[in-house]
């Protein structure tokens, strides 16, 4: 079926907004399924035309952990394309990234298993689609399934570049993607901190081969396996026999720092513009100890309980003063830093780094329930141009506006948007309230929220 889709394909949740258009849950009302809405804004019918014959290229292809195409048509009131795929259980892996925690085996496992779909869809034909978070889907099978399949993703998101960064994504749970490999390295580096340090350097050789072009989708894989078996069968030879508690290293010694100094300070500095939302404690396997450290730590414990004579030893004041002396040290250095920052953040026209402003995530508004607004019959004046990422903007007025239309407004003001269908004494389709009021400032890339009337 091509045409219009209202009379059978009804959208009823957005799961998630897209530079131009939307994605909904949605149900056939023929044959009583649900359905995944895919609907893509069409600014003129020569786009209409062309985005119609990619779908139609693409619905032949019927991959395993792909969402299949099973119609297509337009939506005549907002203008907008809308692919009807076949729904996956689970949930979007961007709603998942920050919010559940993967161990660096498991991350490898999901990368893996993306990486033989992906090889499949290539002996197909179909090799130009994003693996970005924003385009996949994780089951309940704990599975990758890719959305748009029909769309040539950018260059960084797509083959063995792709799966690099996703892998980041899983490792930090980080929503955004350094733009710099450089940058992806080093914030990568404090999240593989567990592995031991000849693993972590294969781990991030791995990952320079595949972001400068020089491996294959498949020697990709090859060598991220490989990394699987390293503590099972390498890491074993580094574990020393336990030496006696009088001559158990310390723990500074035993541990090396994995990092230098400058790049503990650089790191900092990247999570003040790459920063993903609070994720869980990460599901790591710890890289075997030596048993001289668990030595050291149990002798760390019975010298607590020695007898008061020997406590009071030289010694034993020493290491006391050492350690205590050692902690004021870093609460001072760290309430220095934090106060330095504060000043920097008062400081009018504070630079950015402009190569990370788009990697800023947007802070949530906080705002008070918008009162109902008395009906407007026409949208506000859109601006000239869609305004770039971070750019400040003000929210809109969506209210008496119909549903297509604030879409539309939202999207022309750069926002990502949401609804809700509620009963009210408004016409049916109409916007009765919005999150945040109008005028409000907020950014390009931020949220609003407006409840849309099915009247009475």
């Amino acid at each position: 079926m091509e045409g219009s889709i209202g009379n059978r394909y009804v959208p009823e949740k957005p799961i998630m907004s897209l530079p131009g258009g939307m994605i909904y849950l949605g149900t056939d009302l023929s044959l009583k399924r649900h359905v995944i809405l895919y609907g893509v804004d069409s600014p003129d019918e020569a786009f209409t035309a062309r985005y119609l014959r990619q779908l139609r290229e693409a619905s032949q292809f019927t991959g395993e952990n792909f969402m299949h195409i099973l119609d297509l048509g337009m939506d005549t009131e907002s203008s907008r394309i809308v692919a009807i795929l076949k729904p996956s259980s689970g949930k979007p892996l961007a709603q998942e990234i920050g919010r559940q925690a993967w161990s660096f085996e498991e991350s490898i496992l999901l990368i893996c298993g993306l990486s033989v779909t992906m090889q499949k869809a290539f002996a197909e034909g179909i090799t130009q689609f994003s693996v970005h978070a924003e385009n996949l889907w994780l089951n309940e099978e704990n599975q990758i399934v890719v959305m748009n399949y029909w769309e040539q993703g950018p260059a960084r998101h797509r083959g063995v570049t792709g799966l690099c960064g996703l892998l980041y994504q899983f490792l930090t749970g980080a929503q955004t993607i350094p733009l710099s490999w450089e940058s992806l390295e080093l914030l990568l580096l404090e999240s593989l901190r567990d592995l031991q340090s000849q693993q972590r350097e294969e781990v991030l050789g791995i990952i320079r081969q595949a972001s400068a072009g020089q491996l294959s989708l498949k020697e990709f894989t090859s060598q991220l396996r490989q990394q699987l078996s390293f503590r099972g069968e390498r890491g074993m030879n580094d574990v020393k026999p336990a030496s006696p508690a009088s001559q158990a290293p310390s723990a500074s010694a035993a541990r090396p720092n994995p990092y230098k100094d400058e790049e503990q300070e650089r790191i900092r500095e990247l999570k003040q513009f790459v920063a993903g939302p609070s994720r869980p404690a990460a599901r790591r396997t710890a890289a075997p100890e030596p048993e001289g450290d668990e030595a050291e730590d149990k002798t760390a414990a019975m010298e607590l309980d020695e007898p008061a004579e020997e406590k009071r030893s030289v010694g034993w004041l020493a290491k006391r003063v050492l350690i205590f002396g050692t902690a004021f040290l870093c609460i001072v250095a760290l309430a220095g830093f934090i106060l330095i920052e504060l000043i920097d953040n008062h400081k009018p026209n504070r630079g950015e780094d402009p190569s990370f402003a788009e990697q800023v995530p947007a802070t949530p508004q906080t705002q008070q329930p918008a009162e109902t607004a008395p009906k407007e019959t026409k949208p506000e004046p859109s601006p000239e141009k869609p305004p770039a990422s971070g750019e400040p903007v003000q929210a809109p007025s969506l209210i008496g506006l119909s549903r297509e239309e604030a879409e539309k407004q939202a999207l022309a003001y750069g926002l990502h948007y949401e609804f809700v269908i509620e009963a009210s004494d408004q016409a049916n389709n109409t916007v009765f309230k919005q999150e945040p009021v109008p005028n409000t400032q907020l950014h390009s890339g931020d949220n609003i929220k407006f409840w849309v009337s099915k009247g009475q």
